[in-house]
């Protein structure tokens, strides 16, 4: 009980700090994620979570192992006292028969000590939570359904996974696009010469369901696309020691992340050794377990950039594009107004 009321009152002290603001003035958000999968989707639900001016409306989960991912996030959102409508969402892209051993392929690259790892982080959030009981999903469906009449023109959707379970709902209700006040994306965009935005196959997110890409993107003439890409976040990049200094005042939910960033990079390395060390600029020579603890920058911010993108806009430098607007599409731009600002709320620290 103890620390229960030791981390209430760190976050009650974070946010005494933060921009208040009314029930009323709150912007209402539903994410769809796969979360679990990279630690990013947890660095953004954890400032979603301490956010007094974002509602978290309901989320979706994908990707594989959905209704784990979703008991999972249910889980950490209780670290933060926090209740959200979960649904479970699609498993394997839309319109897509998965292969016979799909599922068991993906859980075998993501196995680390004879466990998917994304099964290990759903343990610890269990023995951290004291929570092992049943929870209620909805279907993406009702859950979709009910936020739109819910916040009519008010609904901000996030995409920081597959986007399948989102095109999924409007090719049945296509007319509900207009209830949606913007939509949010990471991921990358080209345009066409006449400013028309089309999904780069090079975003890991769009990439796994490029159909469902394709078919969300064809609704850009009805409601505002806002994409950040990829570029945006490396320079924002978290380092051991500031990954460090953000999750310390987030106790449990802290351990979470650090937990899931190092296992997520030691699985990178497990699966794909030669684009780890391409990509972190490690020599081959080094051996493994040498090789992560010679990682500096540990996460990029990908999923959390986006959302603050959504709730701080004056702190990035934004392109328009007709009605849209990206951030980070391309190297060597500048994608920062206020990066120290930035950075502190990276950090989970408020104004």
């Amino acid at each position: 009980m103890n620390k229960w009321i030791c981390f209430l009152g760190i976050c009650l002290f974070i946010l005494s700090g933060c921009r208040q603001g009314s029930k009323e003035d709150k912007i209402p958000v539903l994410i769809f994620t796969d979360f679990g999968r990279d630690v990013d989707d947890a660095e953004a639900f954890a400032y979603l979570a301490m956010n007094p001016n974002i509602e978290l409306a309901g989320v979706v989960c994908n990707s594989y192992i959905p209704e784990n991912r979703a008991h999972s996030l249910s889980l950490f959102l209780q670290l933060f006292n926090k209740k959200t409508p979960i649904a479970v969402g699609a498993a394997f892209p839309w319109k897509t028969a998965p292969k016979p051993t799909q599922l068991s392929d993906y859980l075998k690259e993501h196995t680390l000590e004879n466990n998917p790892y994304e099964f290990t982080l759903e343990d610890s959030l269990k023995k951290w939570t004291g929570n092992d009981s049943p929870i209620f999903f909805h279907t993406p469906q009702m859950l979709i359904d009910s936020l739109l009449n819910q916040y009519p023109g008010e609904l901000r959707v996030v995409v920081p996974s597959q986007a399948t379970d989102l095109a999924a709902y409007l090719s049945s209700t296509p007319a509900k696009i207009q209830h949606i006040h913007s939509i949010y994306i990471q991921g990358q965009a080209a345009t066409d010469g006449k400013g028309y935005l089309l999904p780069d196959n090079a975003s890991y997110n769009l990439r796994e369901d490029m159909e469902a890409a394709h078919f969300l993107f064809s609704f850009q003439d009805q409601v505002p696309f806002i994409l950040l890409g990829k570029y945006a976040a490396y320079p924002m990049a978290y380092t051991r020691e500031e990954m460090i200094q953000t999750t310390q005042k987030l106790h449990k939910a802290g351990d979470y992340i650090q937990k899931a960033a190092e296992m997520g990079l030691a699985c990178f390395l497990q699966r794909d050794s030669a684009t780890f060390y391409r990509v972190f600029g490690i020599p081959d020579s080094i051996l493994a377990k040498e090789a992560l603890q010679a990682i500096d920058k540990i996460s990029n911010p990908y999923d959390l950039l986006t959302v603050i993108a959504m709730d701080r806009p004056e702190l990035f430098h934004i392109t328009e594009t007709g009605k849209h607007k990206l951030i980070g599409m391309h190297p060597g731009e500048s994608y920062f107004r206020d990066s120290v600002k930035l950075k502190k709320l990276l950090l989970m620290e408020c104004e």
